[in-house]
């Protein structure tokens, strides 16, 4: 399965939250048995790794959005001798103000 980037952090969130609120309820529990529970189990950590998996999309949108990434990158891809060099100096990464 496939899932899209959303590249908005908020809408992730969102989503997230409608997602493990479903997974919590407790609608007509006399159907429930340990299928169920563990259908229910089994989604919760799996909707975290999609919510993760958002932010990892938002992260490398923005390094490919940054100049200062490109650039760098760019200059790794062209002369990977000098990356094990470049690995001792820390690739400053433009600051997000909406994400705290």
């Amino acid at each position: 399965m496939t899932i899209s980037a959303i590249l908005d952090l908020e809408k992730a969130i969102e989503i997230f939250k409608h997602e493990i609120q479903t997974l919590l309820e407790l609608e007509d529990l006399s159907d429930w048995d340990g299928k169920r529970l563990q259908e229910r189990e089994q989604g919760i950590p799996q909707t975290g790794l999609e919510l993760a998996r958002q932010c990892i999309a938002l992260l490398l949108n923005a390094l490919s959005e940054s100049p200062v990434s490109n650039s760098k990158f760019k200059i790794l891809t062209e002369k990977p001798d000098i990356l094990e060099a470049e690995s001792m100096s820390p690739l400053r990464l433009p600051r997000w103000s909406h994400c705290h």
